[in-house]
């Protein structure tokens, strides 16, 4: 699919269409960083993909995903149908940051890590400019950005047209 969308990117105006991927949970570090450069929103639904067994919520890759800085956006995928709702992705993504940025983890527990050219790395050894990037704050932000854009689209769509004579 990335390769369809890089091999169509000249011919579409990024500001009329927003391009979202659903889950991307088992994207690569590359593919996240392909996803990023073409400016496609991810949709996370951490819990989702727990309930139907895609992918436990301690292995999703929203660590990754804030790592390569792509716009990610939290869904409940069906919260009705799926018994998830935001408060719940929220504070999973929230139990996730708190446990990666964690630096003395209990023993019993594997530490949290991001790839970094190719090689497990802890948050203690980031830099400080890649540190601030594992902010719940971000994902709130994108979500705002992302509501707002539609909601222009909406408005943009609901204006009268003027007639050409």
């Amino acid at each position: 699919m990335l390769d369809v969308i890089e091999s169509h990117q000249d011919h579409v105006h990024r500001d009329l269409v927003i391009v979202r991927f659903g889950h991307a949970a088992h994207a690569t570090p590359e593919q996240f960083r392909r996803i990023k450069d073409l400016g496609i929103i991810i949709e996370a639904n951490i819990g989702s993909n727990d309930i139907t067994n895609v992918m436990p919520k301690e292995d999703h890759p929203i660590l990754q995903m804030l790592y390569e800085q792509n716009e990610v956006i939290l869904n409940t995928d069906g919260g009705g149908v799926m018994k998830t709702d935001l408060d719940e992705e929220y504070g999973t993504v929230k139990d996730k940051l708190a446990k990666f940025k964690n630096p003395n983890p209990p023993p019993d527990e594997k530490p949290l890590t991001v790839k970094v050219k190719g090689v497990d790395t802890l948050y203690k050894d980031l830099s400080a400019e890649e540190q601030q990037r594992f902010d719940l704050a971000h994902l709130q932000k994108a979500s705002s950005r992302y509501y707002e854009r539609i909601q222009a689209d909406n408005e943009s769509r609901r204006q009268p047209k003027e007639e050409t004579p």
